[in-house]
């Protein structure tokens, strides 16, 4: 027998690599259809018959795989698809006429020698030939059915047809497939009840003529590669969508918002595209999105800002869809930039609940952000000195379309130097409208547009001149019902209106004369809409514009403009009109803007909004009612800030038992707490008197019945906690325990009450949970389950009661049983999420737990957390609190059930080496040995290879680190030959957090490679406008400081290293990083200005703007209860600062003064450190611990610590000589 032919590996595709197969992107045909008895197969050619073919696979349910990469032999198998313990292959042929039984026979025998019997692969158990002519066997004949019998016989495999009666009957019932793949027109007519598909308010996002100009105009930019996207957020956006399934993504306007969600969406799954400006009806929203849940998919529902109540009401109605994984939805809303200090906004409970839930993506226009589009979009801008930034960033405000179009006018780096908004507007005019001819109707069009309202069509009807419509040809969408004009970006009708306006001012007053024509317009508009429309149509309109900041202005002239409006008679008079329609969010943002504005007509305001309040006890409509139920918080928050003395004297205005009786009428136990919390003190009092029994009943009843989410209410609670704990107690006791149980039974879930427990007062705790009883624990369990809700943060909430309480989570584990827990993380969970929740639990209940944990639900557990994906990089901190706390026994059984081979399989997909050895360091002893058992030579060397730069780094100081064990050997081994095949081009376009620690790990780990990784620097590290905002990601240049003190890196290289990291640390968000990785950040930077900037001083280090943030942070953090290491790392950074600052030592010591009581301790902690931090920690306690600290003793043990390092630079010399 001839032996099998060598082949190099085969893979199938995996599910990332699919869309760079499949271009989900790619329009349809475009075909209007040709009679109804099929479809245009033909016109499909190769590639879109293998993608009809995947998707209806997909749509079965199935997770069907391309098979072979290019360049690789494919065996006769396009697409593969396991499930269980089957494998089926499917080969695809789309052919110009029928085949013959011959020619399907030599397809099945190339199949069967070549991948059965030469490429060793594995055995399937179905071949399925698919191509879209009629098969019919009997016409085939009796040898086709004698070979097929033979070759079944023969192999064990079975053949199957996918033909074009197959694959009609299919598609008949999937419309979303029909209409993706060869347009919609068919998917109406070929497939029964899709009559309005092309009118649904989803439009699916293709290279098709697009339905909204911001659509068309992504697809564009997408194609030119005209989209720049941070990696942090990508990383985020698929992150969120992954674990929950909704995101929230928010920014002002031109921050990208759009833009960025259909590029990172499309690479997710099907994309689909709705905007609440023309798309308000929630029902169709709801019916169309289930029509189009066969396919995977993502649905996008921009401009949610436009109506917050119809996307909350569009998030619920699909919320059994999202939390079971059927869809991910994206909602997109414009920030408002309010006063921060304003209080209150109109954020609704479901968007309070996300952002708790950390499912919100909010975009910053910054410089770095306007250096980082910048530059991805011209090189020739790489580089930019301050200055020209500067110039860049103003001119456009950090708008994204803004910037795109003054790029567009800039030919070359220099005319950044004399940037002026009055050069730029002639070639805007002449780029869109040509000849320099005024626009009158555009100009108001623009106006009102800038504000992002859609004016409706029926207010310019008479007044367009000749050819002026037309020449709007792509900067305006038209919408219907009713018609309206939507311009293609609200900063794109600004620019153009300062355009038009330039024609007939001079240029010194065209600012003004824009600010007239912007009021007269919007004056005219809300007139318009009050005697043809509805007042209620004008209230809603002035509102946006007041929400609506203008980009080409500064904020004192947006606040002026905005003033103007709000004290023109007309509009005082319309406010006074409709009253009881203006929501108290417009109030707060109205004497936002007129505080701003130092005007005169903030009184006014002041009254209107008494009014308002007294209102409420008025006759009105239940539009009106429910207005101000859903805003009363915005309204008390106005008053508190600017009418103080109104806002105390509340209770004398609006008796309290008026107001109970308003919230019994209007609202529930949600409004009552809304109220409660925004009230001055002496009206919480009086209010919460007012409420019996009998009331607190019926709230309780009220929300019952309308279903009411309770999600946020345990936010509220919190806040009440905060601010006056004595009143929650009291809420507390006149809802009572069982009305507090009823509620969180008909409405809640576990999540609610573990959350509600967790901010309730101490005593209150108790009461209530004894009134749980096994019958509603398991109605609790049972909605849990069924709402699909993830888990990964139910341990949050156990350690937080682990830690106040633990009697009280003690209870709750036996009220809801370890078996109702173990069917909770079965179902809605995975194999981490048992981890941690053994991890919080308490000792007794952890063992009771582990005793429902059988073999299969550790494999489904372990298979769920494979297909997720999540990292395993805090698995061992769950294994080390098992193993430190817990009866190794316990751990044993764990890691018995999991089984070694099981782990392997997890650590392969999921982790790497350094996980790897973390999970090794705190298993069992007998562990260890069963774990590396699973891996051959191969195993090895295909885990080091997979292993992100991030891991080796990590894991390679570690083993230098571990005392010797055969693990530690087993390890080093694993990663000595891929240290030895280390190339400089591998470190070459790799994030900024990869790039760091690649360069570090190379430095030190290839001695010999230090010259050429010296000489590619600025090609390893990404450009500095390309680093990370956030401070944590930021910390990790502190490695790439530490190595350009070696002389091996040329001095300019380690400048301009120095100022990158000087300029990106005065935008980047410190206080989110933590204390220890900010001091080593510091001391990092210090020390290379010290030996490599300005040899031999300090004290340039840092500008003085940074090191007023960095007091201020100590400052804080000096303040707030933390673990005494954090209280120590605090006390290193000031320490550091004292060192670069000497006369800020009075402002240290001031910040560091709550930290006295505790210096002794501190010191004692400080000495268990290596030498840096302990040696400016010890500088820090210094500062205000009067006795001596650095003693001889001390200095002597510091000293030793400092002969432990193996390279002591001129900077720690300095520190010796300080020390000495």
């Amino acid at each position: 027998m001839t032996a099998p032919r060598p082949h190099p590996p085969l893979s199938a595709l995996a599910p990332s690599e699919v869309w760079d197969r499949l271009d989900p992107l790619a329009p349809d045909l475009a075909l209007n259809p040709d009679g109804l008895g099929t479809l245009p197969y033909g016109q499909l050619k190769g590639p879109g018959f293998e993608r009809l073919c995947y998707e209806l696979l997909l749509a079965q349910g199935l997770m069907p795989r391309f098979f072979g990469r290019s360049g690789q032999a494919d065996y006769g198998v396009d697409i593969i698809v396991e499930q269980a313990q089957t494998l089926s292959v499917f080969q695809c042929k789309n052919l110009a006429a029928p085949p013959s039984w011959q020619a399907i026979s030599q397809a099945v025998q190339t199949f069967e020698s070549d991948w059965l019997h030469h490429a060793g692969l594995p055995r399937p158990t179905r071949f399925v030939y698919c191509c879209p002519h009629p098969l019919d066997e009997q016409k085939l004949g009796a040898t086709w059915t004698e070979f097929r019998q033979a070759f079944i016989q023969r192999t064990g495999i079975e053949l199957h047809f996918w033909d074009r009666h197959s694959l009609d009957a299919q598609l008949r019932s999937l419309p979303v497939i029909v209409a993706g793949v060869f347009s919609a027109s068919y998917a109406e007519h070929f497939c029964p009840h899709s009559h309005d598909w092309r009118h649904a308010p989803w439009i699916r996002v293709q290279r098709n003529q697009a339905r909204h100009a911001v659509v068309q105009r992504f697809l564009q930019q997408h194609d030119a590669d005209k989209l720049y996207i941070a990696d942090h957020e990508a990383e985020l956006f698929a992150e969120i969508l992954s674990q929950h399934g909704v995101l929230v993504i928010r920014g002002l306007p031109g921050s990208g918002k759009t833009s960025l969600t259909l590029a990172l969406a499309s690479r997710q799954r099907h994309l689909y595209y709705a905007s609440l400006r023309d798309a308000n009806d929630v029902d169709k929203l709801w019916q169309s999105a289930l029509q189009r849940l066969k396919l995977p998919s993502v649905f996008f529902l921009d401009d949610c800002h436009v109506n917050l109540t119809l996307a909350g009401a569009l998030l619920e109605r699909l919320a059994p869809e999202w939390r079971k994984g059927q869809l991910h939805l994206v909602l997109g809303l414009r920030d408002h930039p309010t006063d921060p200090n304003a209080g209150l906004d109109d954020t609704p409970d479901w968007l309070r609940e996300l952002q708790d839930n950390q499912q919100v993506l909010n975009l910053k226009l910054d410089r770095q952000r306007t250096r980082a589009v910048a530059e991805y979009l011209r090189q020739d801008l790489i580089g930019l000195s301050a200055a020209r930034l500067d110039a860049l960033h103003h001119g456009s405000s950090g708008d994204l379309l803004l910037l795109d179009e003054l790029l567009s006018n800039i030919r070359a780096p220099s005319e950044l130097d004399t940037l002026q908004l009055a050069g730029v507007l002639p070639k805007l005019h002449q780029r869109y409208f040509g000849a320099r001819t005024r626009l009158p109707t555009v100009q108001r069009l623009a106006a009102l547009a800038q504000f992002d309202l859609t004016p409706q069509a029926d207010y310019f009807t008479g007044h367009w001149q000749d050819q002026e419509k037309p020449r709007l040809a792509g900067l305006i969408t038209e919408l219907f019902s009713p018609p309206r004009y939507q311009f293609l970006h609200a900063s794109l009708a600004e620019l153009v209106l300062h355009a038009l306006i330039q024609l007939e001012a001079p240029e010194a007053t065209r600012t003004h004369q824009v600010r007239q024509h912007t009021v007269d317009s919007v004056l005219r508009y809300l007139d318009y809409l009050r005697a043809q429309q509805s007042g209620a149509d004008a209230v809603a309109t002035l509102h946006l514009v007041l929400r609506t900041r203008l980009k080409l202005c500064s904020p004192d002239e947006d606040a002026s403009l905005k003033a103007q409006l709000l004290a023109a008679p007309t509009v005082i008079a319309l406010v006074r009109e409709q009253l009881a329609m203006v929501p108290f969010g417009m109030f707060l943002v109205s004497m936002v803007v007129l505080e701003r504005a130092l005007h005169t007509a903030q009184s006014d305001y002041v009254e209107l909004l008494c009014a308002r309040l007294h209102l409420l006890f008025n006759p009105v409509s239940d539009d009106a009612k429910h207005l101000g139920m859903i805003t009363i918080g915005s309204g008390l928050a106005a008053l508190r800030r600017f009418a103080p003395a109104h806002w105390e004297a509340l209770a004398q205005q609006l008796p309290p038992a008026a107001f109970m009786q308003w919230i019994l009428d209007q609202g529930g136990i949600m409004e009552l707490f809304q109220v409660l919390q925004f009230s001055p003190a002496e009206f919480r009092i009086a209010l919460l008197a007012q409420l019996d029994a009998a009331q607190a009943e019926r709230l309780l009843n009220k929300t019952i019945s309308a279903g009411r989410s309770i999600g946020t209410l345990n936010l509220a609670m919190r806040e009440l906690n905060k601010t006056d704990p004595t009143l929650l107690a009291g809420l507390e006791q006149a809802i009572g325990a069982p009305g507090w149980m009823r509620l969180i039974d008909a409405n809640g879930t576990l999540f609610e009450l573990f959350h509600i427990l967790q901010y309730a007062t101490p005593e209150f705790r108790a009461a209530l949970l004894a009134q749980l009883d096994a019958a509603q624990a398991e109605r609790l369990l049972n909605k849990t389950i069924s709402a699909g809700r993830s888990i990964g943060t139910l341990n949050l909430a156990m350690r937080e009661l682990n830690k106040t309480d633990p009697t009280l989570l003690a209870g709750l584990e036996q009220a809801i049983g370890a078996p109702g827990w173990m069917r909770l993380i079965d179902a809605n969970g995975t194999l981490f999420e048992l981890f941690h929740i053994l991890q919080y639990a308490t000792p007794e209940f952890r063992a009771a737990l582990l005793a429902q944990l059988d073999a299969a639900q550790a494999e489904r557990l372990l298979n769920k957390a494979i297909t997720a994906g999540h990292s395993i990089g805090t698995l061992n901190w769950a294994m080390r609190e098992l193993l430190s706390h817990t009866e190794p026994t316990l751990l044993a059984r764990l890691e018995q059930a999991i089984g070694a081979s099981g782990l392997m399989r997890l650590i392969g997909v999921n982790g790497a080496v350094f996980k790897l050895f973390k999970v090794l360091e705190h298993a069992i002893p007998e562990f260890p040995t069963a774990l590396l058992a699973q891996l051959d030579a191969q195993g090895t060397e295909a885990l080091a290879q997979q292993a992100s730069w991030l891991d080796l780094n990590l894991s390679q100081a570690a083993l230098s680190r571990g005392a010797h064990s055969p693990t530690v050997a087993w390890l080093q081994r694993a990663l000595t030959t891929r240290i030895a095949a280390l190339h400089v081009a591998e470190l070459e376009g790799l994030d900024f957090k990869e790039a760091c620690n690649g360069l570090t790990f190379a430095w030190r780990e290839r001695p010999d490679l230090r010259q050429a990784l010296a000489a590619q620097l600025w090609r390893i590290l990404p450009p500095p406008a390309q680093w990370p905002q956030a401070g944590e990601d930021l910390a990790v240049i502190r490695l790439v400081l530490h190595l350009a003190c070696d002389p091996c890196l040329a001095q300019d290289d380690a400048i301009r290293l120095q100022q990158a990291s000087l300029d990106r640390l005065a935008d980047a968000d410190l206080a989110q990083l933590d204390t220890l990785p900010l001091f080593l950040l510091l001391w990092n930077l210090s020390a290379l200005t010290f030996e490599r900037c300005t040899p031999g001083a300090f004290a340039c280090a840092m500008p003085p703007a940074l090191i007023d943030r960095l007091i201020a942070i100590v400052q804080v953090r000096a303040l707030r209860r933390a673990p005494k290491k954090e209280h120590l790392f605090e006390m290193a950074l000031a320490g550091v600062l004292q060192l670069l600052v000497p006369a800020q030592a009075p402002r240290l010591r001031q910040a560091l003064a709550p930290l006295r009581s505790m210096s002794q301790s501190l010191q004692n902690l400080a000495l268990a450190h290596t030498f840096v931090p302990a040696f400016f920690a010890l500088k820090g306690i210094a500062l205000i611990d009067r006795g001596r600290v650095l003693t001889a003793v001390v200095k002597e043990d510091l000293l030793a610590k400092l002969q432990a390092y193996e390279q002591q630079g001129p900077a720690l010399a300095f520190l010796r000589k300080v020390l000495i």
